[in-house]
């Protein structure tokens, strides 16, 4: 019984490498599955444990601690942006006056747009105006965070 055998490193390795990677995408879920390569890592190193056994044991404790675990993870740790993903551009004067896509009925003159391959949040230029997903808007003003849009008609395309 070696504490250090090559199966233990090997999910020793796998727990640190899932641990980087939600580092690096914080998902909130990697990291329950890289304590899980842990958990296995101490067993294998006490106990003589065949591989079938190790990725039984790797699945279920991965799944018991994300059920047990996750809503307490999710207070503890704050949601961040994935560190491999593109940033999304900032709004600026240069959309105003171009077309967008309506992505989703307008409740309450709120929404949702698609502007350059971007979804972005949007409320209609007036409140009683019916924008429905599909419809073609164009952009007219900015506020904050959000996109101003009017409802293009069939003669304005």
């Amino acid at each position: 019984m070696t504490i250090l055998n090559t199966s233990s490193l090997i999910w020793l390795m796998i727990g640190f490498i899932l641990f980087f990677l939600e580092y690096l995408l914080s998902g909130r879920i990697i990291l329950f599955f890289g304590a899980g390569a842990l958990v296995v890592s101490v067993l294998g190193g006490i106990f003589a444990i065949n591989v079938d056994t190790q990725i039984f044991i790797f699945i279920v404790s991965s799944l018991v601690l994300m059920s047990s675990l996750k809503d307490w993870v999710k207070k503890i740790i704050p949601a961040r942006k994935n560190m491999l993903s593109r940033s999304k551009p900032e709004i600026n004067n240069s959309m105003i006056g171009k077309e967008a896509i309506a992505m989703e009925d307008f409740k309450d003159g709120e929404g949702k747009i698609k502007f350059q391959g971007e979804n972005w949040e949007a409320r209609s230029q007036q409140n009683t105006e019916d924008i429905e997903k599909g419809n073609l808007v164009k952009i007219v003003d900015k506020s904050g965070k959000i996109l101003v849009v009017r409802r293009l008609h069939h003669q304005e395309v």
